[in-house]
């Protein structure tokens, strides 16, 4: 047991779960991006993602001390709740609720909580390579969807008889690579925010990027 609690704070373990963090960005976009929602290969990237957050969770398990604050307490009752609310209900389905459980439990406890024993400079450095590739991947889409404005290019098609994926300049708006407009705005928000804080934090030739 000693060896796998050392193993699990080793620097392997501290790459590998910058690989999954980035892995599970990557999921998230191509979910919401026009040319790759609802494609048969992310059912099987999802998969790959819950199997290696899976081993990392329980790798964390083995220091679980370093990880518990007042707002990962919060987090824990909160799926602690929808989980009480999902049985009162079980009736009506289970199935999609564990999912919504499962990708909970990674969001809230492999990306939103963090190892207190480590420095603040390793964070803000695993945070930077983050925002770095969110910034240079939201600016490529706006430049692509401004593109698709400029020559009037638009994209439609139906999956399953019951999912939507639009794209390009569509009814007078523009959703550019984005599968509703509204997922652009946020991402765009979000990368607005970032670049603020890259702007405070990098060298005189990043900051122009």
């Amino acid at each position: 047991m000693e060896k796998i609690r050392s193993f699990a704070k080793s620097q392997y373990i501290e790459k590998a779960e910058l690989v999954f963090k980035f892995c599970y960005l990557c999921l998230v976009l191509l979910s919401f991006n026009t040319f790759s929602a609802r494609q048969w290969y992310l059912f099987y990237i999802s998969i790959f993602v819950v199997l290696f957050g899976f081993v990392l969770g329980i790798l964390r398990l083995t220091h679980i001390k370093d990880y518990l604050t007042k707002n990962i307490l919060v987090l824990v009752l909160f799926v602690v709740s929808y989980l009480v609310s999902s049985l009162t209900v079980i009736r009506y389905g289970f199935t999609e609720n564990i999912q919504a459980i499962a990708w909970m439990c990674i969001q809230f406890f492999l990306l939103f909580a963090y190892d207190k024993t480590r420095e603040n400079e390793s964070v803000l450095d695993e945070l930077k390579v983050y925002f770095n590739f969110f910034v240079a991947y939201t600016g490529l889409m706006a430049l692509i969807g401004l593109v698709m404005m400029l020559f009037n290019w638009n994209t439609y098609r139906v999956v399953d008889n019951m999912y939507v994926i639009a794209g390009g300049f569509l009814w007078n708006r523009l959703w550019g690579c984005y599968i509703d407009p509204n997922y652009g705005a946020v991402f765009a928000i979000i990368s607005i925010i970032i670049s603020m804080y890259l702007w405070e934090n990098s060298s005189n030739v990043k900051k122009y990027f």
